[in-house]
């Protein structure tokens, strides 16, 4: 048995070894950080203010998790686990006809790749529907290890949208802090209205009920409904053994053109088929990334 403890430890020095070290920091951590705030946030401005006819942008985030509720319940239903929780994965698309937003709707917790990708499966449909001409897929979120920027999820980039019927994909992860953005608005617009019908009366004890609710609202955020069973699915078509991106944390952008349609494949070459951007410095960087 290991145990990791944890203590205060005092440090003498001059202040002029303090100010040398925060200047280092400053400059090799800050800089960098603060560099790639800055260009990220240009770059995608840049590219919704000048989406093409072939482009969805789509910028995407899990929203807290919305606690159903009862508008009369016994004081013994609030604690434990007796109110249902329902996912809620919100974001905004940008095409040449203007944004609009969305939300997918789901009574699994799961909020890992099969469940990312079965939550945009609708969504890349329903848009490839309403513009046929779109072949190119822009991807804009955080950067967790656990969602969106792992191995699995890059494995499902270089397959999915692919089988939709696109051409090109990019998933653009921004910088650490700073991956907030319109996908978030979303999420807080949709809780309000729940929170609104069970105040005036109405139950809303799960997930399903919750998207019936919305859609009987003619909600503006378009809206989708994921089961259970569904991610299940999907389970199946992502392999047990991938291998790890080599600096997965220090990716910005992964970018792919062609369809890896045998997962062997991709195992095989590690990934080298996938090309991913790092920015390494704030001095030298791609132009071509977001």
């Amino acid at each position: 048995f290991t145990a990791h403890l944890t203590v205060k430890e005092q440090i003498q020095g001059t202040i002029q070894h303090l100010l040398e070290n925060l200047t280092a920091a400053l400059k090799n951590k800050f800089g960098k950080h603060s560099f790639n705030i800055a260009h990220q946030y240009s770059t995608l401005k840049a590219l919704k203010e000048n989406v093409q006819e072939n482009e969805l942008i789509l910028h995407v985030d899990f929203a807290e998790n919305y606690l159903c509720k009862y508008s009369l319940e016994i004081q013994a239903v609030h604690f434990g686990d007796s109110h249902k929780q329902v996912s809620l994965h919100t974001g905004v698309a940008y095409t040449v006809d203007g944004a609009l937003s969305f939300c997918s709707v789901s009574a699994s917790m799961r909020h890992d790749a099969s469940a990312i990708w079965t939550h945009l499966s609708p969504v890349l449909s329903h848009f490839r529907e309403l513009i046929p001409s779109l072949n190119t897929l822009h991807m804009i979120s955080d950067g967790p290890t656990t969602q969106y920027r792992s191995k699995k999820n890059f494995f499902c980039l270089s397959s999915v949208p692919f089988k939709l019927g696109f051409k090109k994909v990019t998933w653009n992860f921004l910088e650490s802090g700073h991956g907030k953005g319109a996908a978030d608005g979303v999420g807080a617009a949709l809780k309000r209205r729940p929170d609104g019908l069970v105040a005036g009366g109405t139950d809303i004890p799960d997930g399903r009920m919750f998207f019936e609710k919305l859609i009987g609202e003619k909600s503006k955020i378009k809206l989708f409904y994921i089961t259970e069973s569904e991610i299940e699915e999907h389970d199946r078509s992502i392999p047990d053994q991938l291998e790890t991106v080599c600096g997965t944390m220090k990716i910005h952008q992964v970018s792919l053109s062609t369809h890896h349609t045998s997962s062997t494949k991709v195992q095989s070459v590690g990934f080298l088929l996938v090309y991913i951007c790092v920015v390494r410095n704030y001095n030298d960087y791609c132009p071509f990334c977001l």
